[in-house]
């Protein structure tokens, strides 16, 4: 029967046409929206700031618990979009964790003009990159700028923190991926906007070492321990919400169009059947079956089905 379903679909020119758009445009779309919810699961961001940092100690999500009217329990957990603080005081007792090796809180300063993001030069030794020129900044008013900025050693760069304009001498460039300035460790943790608090604790262990106590450590100081390929999203919270809508709405707009796939390619080839009440009479009466009269029409939608995928 499928021999006698091509052969047919070559006199049915219009009804074929019109199906085969339909699949044309049902499976275009539908790789699309895969194409997009495959993508946002296989996402990764790339760490920058904690590039060389083995686990890194963040808290970005916030969980709200609450009583359903029929008595259940629901919590929610949500992503901060800027991300939240962790105490300060755990830089201190994961250093004393053993196999730690080196540890150092990220002071992040948001910088107005120009837009950028100060740390601590500190946190410079965990991106694992070497100075592009200059030196490190030695001094409160001197700082290492990213070369994005364009900056050189030697020249006074003004940046805006906190709605105050100061100067500040360029001791060196780095090449960071992002607009970044690296200030004193102490100049960073009096530009915070958050005294006494850190946005992320970078920590680097020996090889071999055991991270559990670390995990726990920041699991009870309602904090998250990122390692591996997770130190991206603690680096960057706000990919987060946009891979999470990168898949639901991928997902919700995939389905839709399985289903508009289904019932367009049903109605057509419906209707394709009912202008053809006189053929397939006619193929009944010279001792065609019924299953082999399905045979036939299934046999013409998978081919048009083959060829629609295909193009």
């Amino acid at each position: 029967m499928t021999g006698l379903a091509a052969r047919l679909l070559r006199h049915r020119t219009g009804p074929a046409a019109a199906t085969l758009l339909a699949l044309i445009a049902g499976v275009l779309i539908l790789v699309a929206m895969g194409t997009l919810v495959e993508s946002g699961l296989r996402f990764r961001p790339e760490p920058r700031l904690w590039a060389s940092a083995d686990v890194v100690v963040a808290n970005r999500t916030i969980s709200h618990t609450f009583r359903e009217f029929d008595g259940d329990t629901t919590t929610s957990t949500v992503t901060l979009p800027e991300g939240g603080t962790v105490d300060a005081d755990l830089v201190d007792r994961i250093s004393r964790v053993p196999g730690v090796t080196a540890v150092t809180g990220d002071h992040a300063v948001l910088i107005g003009s120009p837009a950028a993001v100060g740390h601590g030069w500190d946190t410079y030794a965990f991106t694992g990159r070497s100075l592009a020129a200059g030196a490190a900044p030695r001094n409160d008013d001197e700082v290492v700028a990213d070369t994005r900025l364009g900056v050189t050693p030697g020249d006074r760069i003004e940046l805006v923190v906190g709605g105050i304009s100061r100067s500040y001498r360029v001791s060196g460039t780095a090449e960071t991926g992002s607009a970044a300035v690296f200030f004193t460790d102490a100049q960073a943790a009096r530009l915070s906007a958050h005294p006494g608090r850190v946005d992320a604790i970078g920590v680097r262990t020996a090889p071999g070492a055991d991270l559990g106590a670390v995990r726990e450590i920041a699991s009870a100081a309602g904090a998250t321990a990122y390692a591996g390929k997770d130190r991206g999203k603690a680096e960057q919270p706000e990919n987060q919400a946009a891979q999470r809508l990168l898949v639901e709405a991928g997902s919700a707009f995939g389905g839709y169009v399985v289903l508009l796939i289904v019932f367009v390619v049903a109605g057509t080839i419906g209707l394709s059947v009912r202008h053809r009440r006189r053929d397939l009479a006619l193929l009944r009466a010279v001792a065609a079956t019924p299953g082999q009269v399905r045979r036939m029409l299934v046999a013409e939608a998978t081919l048009l089905a083959l060829a629609g995928s295909a193009i």
